[in-house]
């Protein structure tokens, strides 16, 4: 298990390596796109040293849900309110939601909302394909998932 300090450590040597290695970042800093592409760079060699295939075991915006809903919160706490006057974490997560049309996906996505922090979790998949069942019975189902979340 990476801890915090072995983290801090890798990155901070991957940030100033890269850094050092291409005088470019200062002109990225200042653009979006440049800097997310420059950090992204970093970020795959950190996962690397740090252990991980990055073929297999490191991903982008690897929690896409396809649909949320959430409720507006009322009276932010002022700490939470940006100079600007708005309040950048106004919601409270509710219900997150994966509807999976593939009969081979759908378990990947239960894994996925394992991990999500709400209330309600739910899945929308499809047991029936024409007249086929797919990948075992219900039953079979419902035990790998209890498997999964326990």
């Amino acid at each position: 298990m990476v801890t915090a300090e072995s983290f801090w450590d890798t990155f901070s040597s991957e940030l100033r390596s890269a850094c050092l290695n291409d005088p470019r970042w200062q002109q990225d800093i200042d653009n979006a796109t440049s800097w997310t592409t420059f950090t992204r760079r970093v970020l795959y060699s950190i996962g690397e040293k740090l252990g991980f295939d990055r073929n297999n075991e490191i991903q982008r915006e690897f929690y896409r849900i396809d649909f949320i809903y959430y409720k507006q919160r009322d009276n932010p706490p002022a700490v939470f309110t940006i100079p600007s006057g708005e309040w950048g974490a106004n919601w409270d997560l509710e219900i997150a939601l994966e509807h999976e049309n593939r009969y081979d996906h759908w378990l990947w996505d239960v894994a996925k909302l394992c991990h999500i922090n709400c209330g309600l979790k739910v899945i929308i998949s499809y047991h029936h394909y024409g007249n086929q069942i797919r990948h075992g019975t219900v039953k079979q189902k419902l035990e790998a998932v209890q498997k999964l979340t326990h």
